[in-house]
């Protein structure tokens, strides 16, 4: 989920940075695997367009690196 404060931070990036990470997709039935906050907010943006990674996964792999995507992002600490 990503809180409205979130989404408004994410926003915010893609419109001072422009899109630094592509969107990762599942080839077979182009369902999104890592990248919801983004394309939330290139939605908001207006966008139409972006760059996006395709892998060739079956269903198991694509949840599954989905949710070590999200699990490690949540796991990682700042380097002063």
């Amino acid at each position: 989920a990503h809180p409205e404060a979130n989404l408004d931070a994410i926003v915010g990036s893609l419109a001072r940075f422009g899109q630094a990470e592509p969107l990762v997709v599942q080839k077979s039935t182009s369902r999104l695997i890592a990248g919801h906050g983004r394309l939330m907010a290139m939605r908001k943006l207006g966008w139409t367009e972006c760059d996006i990674v395709e892998l060739d996964v079956d269903d198991r792999t694509a949840k599954a690196l989905g949710l070590a995507l999200n699990r490690t992002a949540e796991l990682a600490t700042w380097d002063e």
